[in-house]
């Protein structure tokens, strides 16, 4: 393992801190963790403990993992009793956060014995995540601990940033941008596709929009809100147990969903939500409201009847021929626009469909699908945001986004799985006039963003007495 100059300096300032390393997609964090993992096992013995928060990616880093010592791979799917036997005959060991939350409750983890814990994709440490409660019990519990925490894009605010300082118990942040690394990084052109709405979907729109002011002017906006807005007051109404706010403002989102599905999604989409208001709405009364409602009515009817599709189709269809022979990734928002996408390129390529568990897609399928896209079986993944999180995804030069995602953190993932070992082509398909573009600029901003406020956490840590430190993170000053 030869290390970079970054990777050999961060690795020195890591070697005796617990440290947040933030890199670009394919800057090498991974062989940061293994040097790492090497030293800390040569000093101290014991075991190291590689955590990641997806089977497939724990998978990767076992594999991918360069040793002497004995490793073993921990997931749900090992039984408890074999679990046991894992622990015990293994020094480095790779695991969902999950399983190892289970073990340690079930006593079979042996804490004290782990001289590190490199948590990947460590913006995850938030909230009520397994990885805070993994963090809390090693730090009580362990004679040598030691936290190395990686991520390619900790959060756009200091707020994040310091919840996952203060959870993961970091004392050290080393940070490195794509200007910095540029001489290691393959170029990654972004390009931004324009389209225009035809006038039957604007037509469609224009009713919509009509059927949802009606519902915001009675909570007095004189405009219509964002989705986001509307279900912060959703919360607020919950709270103040005001029952016929709940409902209307309930009405006002599930439109705003709608409106958000004829622009940016298309509409086999859209009408396929629509539909599910129809089923719903005789046990829902959002939903039974609307059915009643003159504009909403006719904008099913239009729906329904409409022989067209979003232009954003064609155009999908126009870069998967320009890039025929080349293994590509489209990201989409919804799996019911990745279903509709998949059965759309048929005649052009071999897509598959790549979704979460929670859409009923399980770990073993999702390795099976990697597996063959990597031997060129399949040449066109469609993801949904399963796709966008730390896997390395082998020589997919071609990247699409069907709509922007108003996530810095997102969009940086979805660019970190594009041209990881050639030159990287990227198209974001953006409708003209619609939350496609807002989308767009509020995720460049929150990007930029981001990289300010690392900086200052960074030097909030730098300058803070231990006392001091210690004090902050724990919520004392």
């Amino acid at each position: 393992m030869q290390p970079r100059w970054y990777q050999a300096e961060i690795f020195y300032k890591a070697k005796d801190r617990n440290t947040l390393v933030v890199l670009p997609t394919g800057a090498g964090k991974t062989l940061i963790a293994n040097l790492l993992a090497e030293y800390r096992l040569k000093k101290f013995g014991g075991k190291v403990l590689v955590l990641a928060p997806t089977k497939p990616l724990a998978v990767q880093h076992f594999e991918s993992f360069e040793t002497e010592f004995n490793k073993g791979l921990l997931t749900g799917a090992v039984p408890p009793k074999d679990r046991e036997r894992i622990w015990r005959e293994n020094e480095i060991l790779f695991a969902t956060p999950q399983t190892v939350e289970n073990d340690i409750l079930k006593r079979i983890v042996p804490l004290e014995e782990i001289s590190l814990i490199v948590f990947d994709e460590a913006h995850r440490a938030v909230g009520n995540y397994a990885y805070v409660f993994i963090a809390d019990e090693y730090l009580k519990k362990a004679k040598h601990p030691l936290i190395l925490a990686l991520t390619a894009s900790p959060g756009d605010s200091e707020e994040k940033i310091l919840e996952i300082c203060k959870n993961l118990y970091i004392k050290n942040i080393e940070y490195k941008d794509e200007k910095e690394l540029k001489e290691f990084l393959k170029y990654k052109k972004v390009n931004k596709i324009y389209i225009d709405l035809p006038e039957q979907l604007k037509e469609l729109f224009t009713i919509l929009k009509r059927a949802l002011k009606k519902r915001v002017l009675e909570f007095g906006y004189k405009d219509i809100p964002p989705k986001k807005e509307l279900l912060s007051l959703q919360s607020q109404l919950i709270h103040e147990k005001d029952y016929q706010g709940i409902s209307k403002i309930a009405e006002a989102i599930k439109i705003s969903y709608a409106i958000e599905m004829l622009q940016t999604q298309g509409v086999k989409a859209l009408v396929k939500f629509l539909r599910k208001v129809m089923k719903e709405s005789n046990r829902v009364k959002a939903s039974r409201n609307l059915l009643n409602d003159l504009d909403f009515r006719e904008a099913m009817r239009i729906a329904f009847s409409l022989k067209i599709e979003h232009p954003k189709f064609e155009k999908l269809k126009e870069l998967v021929k320009l890039y025929r022979g080349k293994k590509k990734i489209i990201f989409t928002q919804y799996r019911a626009t990745a279903e509709v996408i998949v059965d759309y390129l048929k005649d052009v390529c071999n897509p598959v469909l790549f979704v979460g568990q929670r859409s009923g897609m399980t770990q073993k399928k999702q390795i099976e699908i990697l597996s063959k896209f990597k031997e060129g079986i399949y040449d066109t993944l469609v993801c949904t945001s399963v796709g966008e999180e730390g896997l390395h995804i082998d020589r997919a030069d071609v990247g699409i986004f069907f709509e922007p995602v108003p996530s810095a953190l997102r969009t940086i993932q979805r660019r970190g799985r594009i041209g990881r070992t050639n030159f990287g082509e990227i198209y974001v398909l953006i409708t003209k006039g619609t939350i496609d573009e807002k989308y767009y600029w509020v995720s460049y901003h929150k990007e930029r963003k981001m990289k300010e406020a690392i900086e200052k956490v960074s030097k909030m840590l730098k300058n803070s007495s231990q006392a001091k430190l210690d004090n902050f993170l724990n919520g004392n000053e």
